[in-house]
């Protein structure tokens, strides 16, 4: 995205809604420390490329803990 990362936008989401589950879809999770992506409210990562079967899995997962 140019104007913003997916850390940043997710911020923003929780900012308007709080609560809302977060996935985040990424192929830089190695850049990625836990403390951040919780802060943003992410509750699951995808490293990309994912299959349709993890992507599933990720939402199930991620509005269980909804």
């Amino acid at each position: 995205m140019p104007e913003l990362d997916g850390i940043e936008l997710g911020r923003r989401v929780v900012a308007i809604r709080p609560g809302i589950p977060l996935l985040l879809a990424t192929g830089y999770l190695e850049n990625m420390d836990a403390g951040t992506l919780e802060s943003a409210g992410v509750v699951g990562v995808l490293k990309k490329p994912a299959t349709v079967a993890e992507m599933a899995r990720a939402v199930r997962t991620a509005l269980r803990q909804a």
